[in-house]
C-alpha cells in the first residue's frame, strides 16, 4: 500500500483513537454516542488516512483500475491537506486563550484532540435537550463559562437553543447556531462541510 507511506507522518496520532482524554465527558448519562465520539470527520488527517484505506482496497477488489484510485486518493489527500492546513492558519490567528468551545452536543472531541481547541462539556447532554437538561447541568454550563471565561455556545442545528438562551441569559455569553454536525447538505462536499463549520466556530472566537 504505497499510497499510504506520504502518510506516515499521520500515524503517530493513532494513539488518539480511544479518546481517553474526553473520558470526562462520559458522565452524561443520556450522551447519545454512547462511550466513545463517532465524529471522527472532524479531524480531516484522520479523513485522509480513511481515504488511503478505502483506496487501498478498491484497488484489491479492482486491479485493473489501480492507478485511476492511485490518482484520486492522491488528488484528494492533497485537498485534504489544504483543509487541514486552512484551518491551522485560522486557528492561529485566535489567541489561545479564546481557543475554547461550549456546544450543545458532545461532537468536537477529534476537532480538540487535532487542534488543540478546548471543548467544555455539552450544556444540553442528552438526545432531547430541553427535557434532560437538568438544574445540575445549567449551573454546571455558567461555572464552566464563568471559569474559562467562555464568550460563545455553539448549538447545533438538530438542537434546542433553549437551554443554552437560559444559560446565556445568567452569564451574557452569545448563543451561535447553525453548526452542522452529523451530516452533509444537498449537494455539499465534506470539505465544504468542514469548511462552513469552522468559519461559523472560528469567526465568533475571533471577536
Amino acid at each position: 500500500h504505497d499510497e499510504h507511506d506520504e502518510h506516515d507522518e499521520h500515524d503517530e496520532h493513532d494513539e488518539h483513537d480511544e479518546h481517553d482524554e474526553h473520558d470526562e465527558h462520559d458522565e452524561h448519562e443520556g450522551h447519545d454516542h454512547g462511550q466513545f465520539d463517532p465524529h471522527v470527520w472532524f479531524d480531516p488527517v484522520r479523513v485522509a488516512s480513511i481515504a488511503s484505506i478505502i483506496g487501498a482496497e478498491l484497488k484489491s477488489i479492482d486491479p485493473q483500475g489501480s492507478q485511476y484510485y492511485e490518482d484520486r486518493v492522491k488528488a484528494y489527500v492533497e485537498e485534504l491537506d489544504a483543509l487541514h492546513s486552512q484551518i491551522l492558519s485560522q486557528i492561529d490567528e485566535i489567541d489561545i486563550h479564546d481557543r475554547v468551545i461550549m456546544t450543545s452536543h458532545e461532537a468536537l472531541g477529534y476537532l480538540e484532540a487535532r487542534y488543540g481547541v478546548e471543548v467544555l462539556s455539552a450544556v444540553l447532554p442528552g438526545l432531547d435537550g430541553d427535557i434532560s437538561a437538568t438544574p445540575k447541568d445549567l449551573v454546571h454550563a455558567i461555572e464552566e463559562i464563568e471559569e474559562h471565561n467562555v464568550k460563545v455556545i455553539f448549538v447545533d442545528e438538530t438542537r434546542s437553543a433553549k437551554a443554552a438562551e437560559r444559560v446565556a441569559d445568567e452569564t451574557g455569553v452569545e448563543v451561535v447556531s447553525g453548526l452542522k454536525v452529523e451530516s452533509l447538505e444537498s449537494g455539499q462536499t465534506y470539505i465544504e462541510f468542514m469548511e462552513k463549520n469552522m468559519n461559523i466556530i472560528l469567526s465568533h472566537l475571533k471577536e
